[in-house]
């Protein structure tokens, strides 16, 4: 593997260490990937002395003034990064979906709230007003 590359654009001189040597063969970056992004990687700036290189999964961490200076930048790490798994979408849930205690709709809802409220407060006097015919049922809530 080479260990230095002159005239890198946007750096200049770069040296690579026997850190980043080791890593690139830990990752298993080949010479080319990391050819590409020392060349064509986007340029982020960390404060005045550290520069890093990512492309494609790739980061290389750049001293550009390291101690002490011999002329060139130093490559001083490199790793790769794995892409975060992707979480499954959530299917969205359907309004009009249908639960055990959801309302019905239709005939029947008048039934249906009156019987809830019948067995939540006793009152059957209720369920019996709506099961009656109407003219027997206001006779006999007028009782």
């Amino acid at each position: 593997m080479k260990h230095y590359y002159p005239d890198v654009p946007g750096i200049g001189n770069v040296a690579v260490s026997r850190h980043a040597q080791d890593r690139l063969a830990e990752h298993g970056i080949s010479e080319r990937e990391f050819e590409a992004v020392l060349l064509r990687g986007d340029s982020v700036p960390e404060g005045q002395d550290i520069l890093w290189r990512p492309k494609d999964g790739i980061h290389l961490v750049i001293l550009l003034k390291p101690e002490p200076f011999r002329g060139a930048t130093l490559v001083k790490t490199a790793y790769r990064i794995e892409p975060k798994p992707r979480r499954p979408r959530k299917r969205a849930r359907r309004r009009w979906a249908r639960r055990s205690d959801s309302r019905p709709s239709g005939i029947g809802s008048t039934f249906w709230a009156a019987t809830r409220i019948s067995a939540h407060c006793g009152l059957s006097l209720i369920v019996d007003a709506l099961l009656t015919p109407a003219h027997t049922a206001t006779s006999e809530i007028a009782k």
